[in-house]
Parts: C-alpha cells; structure tokens; sequence
C-alpha cells in the first residue's frame, strides 16, 4: 500500500495503467482502505470510490464555510477578472451564515433565512442572486471533495429589467462642469469618452495608446468581460477626449493604466454626486444618488438608441454584448428609429390598394 504521511494528513497515492490516483486523509488507515477499495474498482472498470475526507488534494481540511471560502477564492476565484467582486459576495454570504459553521450543517433553511435576511437589508434582488451564487460555488466545491453528497437548493429570484438610468445631455454638462471646477480635467475626458465608447469600466483602465489605430479612428478593445474582442468607433468627441488626455498622460502605456477604480476617482465621483444633490433630508434620495460609473456605459446605448435608423444588432456590436438580449432592454427607447416601420405598414397597404385599382382598371372593358 503507497500511504504516505504530508503534513498532517495521510495520502493514498498509487499509479493504475499509466493514470496517478491520490487522496488525503485524516489517517493512513483511510488511506490504504480508500486505495484498496479504489484498486478492486478499477479492476472492475468502475469510477472511483467517493474520498468523503473532508480535504482537498493537497490535504487541507475543509469542515467549516471559512475553510471552504479560502479554497474556492485561492483555487477559483483569484485568478478570475471579477476576483474582487466574487471574493466580496462570497465573504458576505459566510459572514451571514457564520464562518465557523460546518459545511454539513448549511440546510435550505438557512440559505432561505440568508437570502431572505439580505433582501430585508435593502439590497436588490440582483446583488442577492449574487451573493447566492458565491455560496452555490462554495457548495459544490464541497460535493467534489466528497463533503456532502449534494447541496441544498439555493434560493434564486428572476431579476426584472427595471427602469434604465442614463443622463441627459443637461446632466452630462453638470458633471463635467463640476469636475473642470474642481481642475480634474482627466476626469472631464474620461467622463465623455465612457459616454462616447460605451466600454465598461474594467475595459477603460486597461485600454492603452498602442490599442488605438495609426488612424486614430478605432479603438481595439482585447480584454472584454465575456471574451469578445471587439473595435469600437471612435466619435469626434472620444478623440478630442482622448487628444487631451495624451498630452497629459502621453508617457504612460494608456490614459487610464495607472488609475484605480477605489481611488481618486472613486472620491471624485461619489464627492460630484454628493455635491450635484445638494442638501437632502434625512431618507431623501438625491437626483445623482443612481448616476454610478456605469450608468455611463447605459447612457452610450441609450443614446444611439434613440436616435432614429440605429439597429440594435449593430448597438450590440458597438457595445459588445454577447446576446442580443441584453441589448434588447434599450429597444423601449428605440420608438422613435421605429416610425419607418409603421411606414412600411403604411406603404405596404397603399401600394397594395394602388395594385388592385391598377388591375382593376386594367381589366376593365374598354
């Protein structure tokens, strides 16, 4: 029997036809049992027998949501693009059920108490579908190294699409005028160019000067949230945005690499809608409460959507949205692009009653 000791587990390691199995356990007792069990299987041309070791292959244990947490974000969720959100959503959720409680003991029960719990905080039913998310991905972590045997069911509520917010042009220029009175002028461009690109935020801080074409009429966009690359037109207002910030910013790599989303511009942003709503009463909400960096990306689509003879497929290239679905929420601001389908309808009828008086007169008798 191959059990060796590895730190303080004990690991079923054996080579079958040219493939290496290996299990941790508490014990080298379970060790050899699990690998001889493995061995009459294998024989037999069945899968392998369930470790139930409570333990990833490397022989960290695993009993509690905490345990659980820091594996999935150091085996999963690190490398991800979204790292910072999905760790935030999965510390959130153990923090409500309790870092210490054991994976076997999460029921249905407490799921639904959790989501219930994060609803009745204020939070909407996306950020709760999320944070959902992050424990179902813990879970079924759990499942796979043979903790339990299956996870309970997570509670899960269809998002409804809602009011879309974007900003007018008056808005636009209340914000942009704060930020020049304020002498952040790199927050003015960055401001119209987000408006003009539609690129979401993650997008922007890696876009570098080589990533513009020798024309300077293209922008590539390489690193996208859904793996996509895409190239984005260039307004005239993007390339004035960007002629300023180049020759501030010209000897870094791009005009927004070096800016972090949780610094300057984070303080710029929430002080400009603090300062925009004025004096509020206690529980009121302000005009700009709703105006975040993204609703940016929302007022790019919003606005070529209203404007009449813009198809939503190629708003969809535009912006990069992998199911025209997505893109289908604007289509309630596309009514006036529509008239020339109501004048299909239109022509279609008159044409029609144009043919028929025109055989009509065609066929009668001279």
């Amino acid at each position: 029997m191959a059990a060796r000791q590895r730190g303080n587990s004990w690991m079923a390691d054996f080579m079958w036809k040219g493939t290496r199995h290996r299990e941790p356990f508490d014990t080298e007792a379970e060790a050899k049992k699990w690998e001889e069990e493995a061995r009459f299987r294998l024989g037999r041309g069945e899968p392998l027998p369930p470790a139930k070791n409570k333990r990833t292959e490397t022989g960290a244990k695993l009993e509690t949501l905490q345990q659980m947490f820091d594996h999935v974000k150091r085996t999963q969720w690190a490398s991800m693009e979204s790292s910072r959100h999905l760790i935030k959503n999965g510390l959130d959720i153990i923090t409500l059920l309790g870092p210490s409680t054991l994976i076997t003991d999460v029921s249905k029960a407490d799921l639904d108490e959790a989501y219930a719990e994060i609803l009745d905080s204020g939070l909407c039913i996306g950020t709760a579908n999320r944070k959902m998310s992050a424990i179902s991905k813990m879970l079924t972590a759990a499942v796979d190294n043979g903790i339990i045997t299956r996870k309970p069911k997570i509670p899960h509520q269809k998002e409804s699409e809602g009011r879309i917010r974007y900003i007018n042009v008056e808005e636009e220029l209340l914000i942009t005028g704060l930020f020049a009175q304020w002498g952040a002028g790199w927050m003015v461009d960055f401001t119209i160019f987000q408006i003009e690109t539609g690129l979401r935020l993650s997008e922007t801080l890696r876009v570098e000067w080589r990533d513009i074409s020798p024309d300077g009429k293209t922008l590539h966009v390489w690193k996208t949230k859904n793996k996509l690359n895409r190239s984005v037109p260039l307004s005239k207002r993007a390339k004035e945005a960007l002629a300023r910030l180049k020759k501030d910013r010209g000897d870094l790599a791009g005009p927004f690499v070096e800016t972090a989303p949780t610094g300057t511009m984070r303080t710029l942003w929430t002080n400009m809608q603090a300062h925009l709503n004025g004096d509020l009463e206690e529980g009121e909400v302000g005009q700009f409460d709703d105006v975040t960096i993204h609703i940016l990306r929302h007022t790019c689509a919003s606005r070529m959507c209203q404007m009449p003879g813009v198809n939503l497929q190629y708003v969809q290239k535009f912006l990069g949205h992998k199911n025209i679905k997505t893109t289908m929420r604007y289509a309630h601001l596309a009514s006036s692009s529509l008239d020339h389908c109501t004048k299909a309808l239109e022509d279609y009828f008159t044409n029609g009653v144009a043919e028929l008086k025109k055989k009509h007169h065609e066929g009668a008798p001279t």
